[in-house]
């Protein structure tokens, strides 16, 4: 699959007929949400991204709670991580 850059232009043409062409009129028409088929086009496909996110985040958290119960999981050391974390900062100064 070819790297699209952040700021790179891709064009695409879609064809929609029936209902999703309806649906399409209807929201660029006058008093519509959208002021153009690009914009409706672009605005689903960030929901889309967007469901799909959730969708992964979800899973995840399915898997974390399955772990809890099933008791794959180490005990908050809160004192210990602080202190890893400062043994870390203190090795990263002296460079």
């Amino acid at each position: 699959m070819k790297t699209v850059e952040e700021n790179q232009e891709v064009r695409l043409n879609v064809r929609v007929t029936g209902g999703l062409a309806q649906y399409v009129q209807e929201q660029i028409s006058p008093g519509g949400l959208y002021e153009g088929q690009s914009e409706l086009v672009r605005e689903a496909l960030r929901q889309h991204r967007d469901k799909n996110d959730h969708a992964e985040l979800a899973a995840s958290v399915d898997r974390g709670l399955d772990d809890i119960k099933n008791g794959r999981y180490k005990k908050w050391d809160g004192e210990r991580v602080h202190a890893e974390a400062k043994a870390e900062l203190a090795k990263i100064r002296e460079k």
